[in-house]
């Protein structure tokens, strides 16, 4: 066996690993939620493109209106909503999730024992607005951007669950960079709806014809990967915006 096939059987046997606790921890958290099952998935690139200290301040921005459109977006999908926050850096597949939460706001039993469980939308979002942010914007930088592995790992996350509704959420500037000899991974969302919320580049700036073949080739991937895929800038975009684009 070659190193490189080593490696390789190696990540997909911690990738199952994770899947398998990903698998006990929705069966712990979602006992007395009733079916269907809608899942939202944030991918948030922690690359040093996207992820530095001159874009601190709009992360922070981005990151704190995607928490009001996901929680907005909470009331019109169908309970219970499983809600994570996922990291595009370094061999993304099947990492942990930064920041993972249950809504179920017809919950009407004692308050549930898991802190990641939430019955009202007040709580909900201070967690997703004040909580996730902060800790993500402390994470430090990731050298490489595996946004493929990323995709992956909400796909493989929401097949565990019967969900009705999947969300796909991706905040980057698309830039895919892999170590060398690491292919991308193939991704499949059907019945996915995605939202890409793109930050332009220097670089982009300079040359715009950068931008538009980067993510004309990720529509497409994601479109063929059977998801209803919608693409716009990050600058100045607000919450209303994200829930008209993502509801049915």
């Amino acid at each position: 066996m070659t190193p490189t096939t080593c490696k390789r059987h190696t990540v997909e046997f911690f990738a199952t690993l994770t899947l398998v606790i990903a698998t006990a921890f929705v069966h712990k958290t979602a006992l007395s939620a009733e079916e269907p099952r809608s899942t939202v998935s944030i991918l948030v690139d922690l690359s040093e493109t996207w992820h530095n200290e001159q874009s601190k301040l709009a992360n922070q921005k981005i990151l704190q209106t995607v928490a009001e459109g996901v929680t907005e977006l909470g009331r019109l999908l169908r309970p219970p909503v499983h809600i994570r926050m996922l990291p595009i850096g370094d061999a993304s597949l099947l990492r942990p999730p930064l920041c993972e939460a249950l809504y179920d706001p017809k919950l009407i039993s004692s308050a549930p024992k898991d802190t990641r469980v939430f019955t009202q939308e007040k709580p909900l979002l201070k967690y997703l607005k004040v909580d996730c942010v902060l800790f993500i914007l402390s994470r430090p930088k990731e050298k490489f951007t595996d946004i493929s592995g990323a995709i992956d790992s909400a796909s493989r996350f929401a097949s565990i669950q019967a969900g009705a509704d999947r969300i796909l959420i991706i905040l980057s500037d698309m830039l895919e960079e892999l170590p060398i000899n690491v292919t991308a991974a193939n991704i499949s969302l059907p019945t996915f709806r995605s939202l890409i919320l793109y930050r332009t580049l220097n670089d982009d700036r300079k040359n715009p014809s950068l931008l538009d073949k980067r993510l004309n080739e990720w529509k497409a991937k994601i479109g063929s990967a059977g998801s209803e895929i919608t693409m716009i800038p990050d600058e100045g975009v607000v919450s209303g915006q994200i829930v008209r684009l993502l509801r049915r």
